[in-house]
């Protein structure tokens, strides 16, 4: 039979009283790098006038202020695209 539990890694740490004290570790932020810069930007300008473009017709068809800005719209779909790019 298999164990399905999920055990959380501990790691220890030494206060300056000398005892040890067992912490749960933070996962870390990974560290972007230049050229998952580059591609993001990339994308970003790619993806900007065809967000804006759409953005428009949107708020032509509809008088909604629910509709999102074309900035943060192409900001979204880069950070959607790049990881897939860097998981390939």
């Amino acid at each position: 039979m298999t164990d399905l539990s999920i055990s959380v890694p501990y790691r220890e740490e030494v206060r300056a009283g000398g005892s040890a004290k067992a912490q749960p570790s933070r996962p870390r932020r990974a560290r972007q790098s230049a050229e998952y810069k580059v591609y993001f930007w990339v994308i970003f300008m790619m993806a900007l006038p065809m967000c804006t473009a759409i953005w428009c017709v949107a708020k032509l068809r509809t008088d909604r202020h629910g509709v999102g800005s074309p900035i943060a719209q192409a900001i979204s779909q880069s950070r959607i695209i790049t990881p897939m790019i860097f998981a390939a």
